[in-house]
């Protein structure tokens, strides 16, 4: 189980500096940050894949496989979005999502053969429709056994679904295949308007999930993942205004020995 932390410039003047040393760097799909990531040490790529979106025709598979070669990443990541708006699982409904899905997964797997696939829980939101299939980790649970796909566990992302829908995030978690745990995600989360948002630094009250994840994993309740990512901040006009050195310097140290 190997730590990493979202690229950022802070975390790389840090890392110059001598003050910080994660296991991994985790870089978006982007050549230029993914060449400063690898001057900084091992690194690996997230992709922006969505399932079930009618996307992924569009994708530059060369470019994919290219990236996962030069980081050695070991699985393709994705993410788990509904194809319908407002999905409400009635059986029919559940049925063609989980074809809909499979239908993607098998162009993955053609298009990049030989790396196994993870799939991605998003946050539950009302302004994001279309990610109405998170309120059923057991709809995730079922597709992600039946593709035979890993799971990627965005702690945060489980949170802000309960919080948005008045469900513990404890049970929701359970309900998920956390015996194939292949990679786990965690940040702080902050309201930003008027609906809990990530990729904050940790907040008082993100500390016990995040101790509580880390248990299950030391003790054995969930598959070691290959990989925990801090996912603070970042890059990009979405990422860098969030992201600062003081929290960086103060937390990651405090993370790596909670999983360690």
């Amino acid at each position: 189980m190997r730590f990493a932390v979202n690229y950022s410039v802070p975390l790389e003047n840090l890392i110059l500096a001598g003050t910080l040393k994660p296991d991994l760097i985790k870089c978006p799909e982007w050549g230029n940050i993914l060449h400063f990531g690898l001057s900084l040490g091992s690194c690996y790529v997230h992709n922006e894949i969505a399932l079930g979106t009618h996307t992924l025709q569009h994708l530059d598979f060369e470019k994919i496989k290219k990236f996962l070669q030069l980081t050695q990443t070991p699985h393709l990541n994705c993410h788990l979005s509904g194809s319908f708006p407002n999905y409400c699982n009635t059986p029919a409904q559940r049925r063609q999502q989980m074809d809909l899905w499979m239908r993607d997964i098998e162009l993955l797997r053609r298009k990049i053969p030989g790396w196994p696939i993870i799939c991605e829980n998003l946050p539950a939101m009302p302004t994001r429709t279309f990610w109405r299939v998170s309120l059923y980790p057991d709809l995730l649970s079922e597709f992600m056994k039946e593709s035979e796909t890993g799971l990627l566990l965005d702690l945060s992302h489980a949170r802000i679904s309960c919080m948005n829908y008045g469900m513990d995030y404890q049970t929701y978690i359970a309900a998920l295949p956390v015996e194939r745990l292949s990679e786990l995600h965690i940040t702080g989360v902050k309201l930003y308007g008027a609906y809990p948002e990530d990729h904050f630094e940790m907040q008082n009250e993100d500390w016990a999930p995040t101790i509580w994840a880390a248990q299950q994993i030391h003790h054995g309740e969930w598959h070691t993942p290959r990989m925990v990512a801090f996912e603070y901040g970042g890059v990009g006009d979405i990422f860098s205004w969030r992201t600062q050195g003081k929290y960086l310097q103060e937390q990651v140290p405090r993370l790596m020995e909670i999983f360690a």
